[in-house]
């Protein structure tokens, strides 16, 4: 089947319009009220990501950490903490080049 266009729902400005899974419980869909898609379940890819626009991480709440984690199987992570008001590493940072902060104090903790 060939489909140049495929339109999904009506034209309701006030509807989500979406693809059910089987049975119904997994959705990717159009959420209308907050102009975004959503995935009721992990979104996996096994190529690139790529982002156009900014790329942003957790969720609307400004009270909770967030993190990006690497490699399945380990704990290596970036977190910002939330209430530390930083960025955590996991395990060390290698940095190749300087390090350049023309209006801040630089602290080196061990």
């Amino acid at each position: 089947m060939y489909c140049e266009t495929l339109l999904i729902g009506t034209d309701n400005p006030n509807g989500d319009d979406g693809i059910r899974f089987d049975d119904g419980s997994e959705v990717l869909f159009w959420d209308e009220s907050e102009n975004n898609f959503r995935v009721t379940d992990d979104l996996v890819t096994d190529g690139d990501l790529k982002t156009v626009g900014d790329l942003r991480v957790g969720k609307d709440d400004g009270a909770d950490d967030d993190n990006i984690f690497f490699d399945i199987g380990t704990d290596e992570s970036l977190t910002w903490k939330n209430d530390a008001d930083r960025f955590e590493f996991s395990n060390d940072l290698f940095v190749n080049g300087e390090v350049l902060c023309p209006t801040c104090t630089l602290g080196f903790y061990h």
